[in-house]
């Protein structure tokens, strides 16, 4: 257990160097398509979940590529949301990203982790932030949104940033207004 996390911690201190030596470049407010992987691959090596081994991580024009096999969906998750929290990520591309033992696809789990790194950004960094535990479903596209909100105009900023995932057929809102 602790060789195991003091190679985490090696491999996280590596990245991070190489983050440094490839230019950390900032272009007016924007990461670099490098800095934004070494940052991805740094969060990685230090995730329990997540083998920072099992996948690829490529940046192009913002756009973040995972490719490689997990062990299971929840490993895909936590990839997915590692990547979609990291700053100036523009969109994900997992479809490379393959779990172990399952021919089946896992594109609603893809939507659901993106949805919910939406939230998250919009609780850092957006102007309308989300305030509230919302409990997002996916199925087959379909996506049901369940919880309380303190508004309506809460619950509409949740909607929005919902339907603008990429996947989203339609999204249902069972979100309420929360009583005084």
């Amino acid at each position: 257990m602790v060789r195991k996390n003091l190679f985490r911690l090696f491999f996280a201190l590596i990245v991070l160097i190489s983050a440094y030596n490839v230019s950390y470049a900032m272009e007016g407010n924007m990461m670099n398509d490098t800095a934004i992987t070494a940052s991805i691959k740094t969060k990685m090596a230090t995730d329990k979940v997540v083998s920072a081994f099992n996948v690829k991580v490529e940046t192009k024009d913002g756009i973040v590529i995972l490719t490689g096999n997990v062990n299971s969906t929840s490993e895909a998750e936590a990839a997915i949301d590692i990547a979609s929290s990291t700053e100036n990520v523009k969109d994900i591309d997992a479809s490379g990203l393959l779990i172990k033992g399952s021919s089946q696809p896992f594109t609603d789990t893809i939507i659901t982790s993106k949805i919910k790194a939406e939230y998250a950004r919009e609780k850092v960094f957006g102007d309308k932030p989300i305030k509230f535990f919302i409990h997002v479903e996916t199925n087959d596209g379909n996506v049901v949104l369940t919880g309380e909100a303190d508004n309506a105009a809460q619950i509409e900023n949740a909607k929005r940033l919902a339907e603008n995932v990429t996947g989203v057929r339609v999204v249902h809102s069972n979100l309420t207004v929360k009583g005084p």
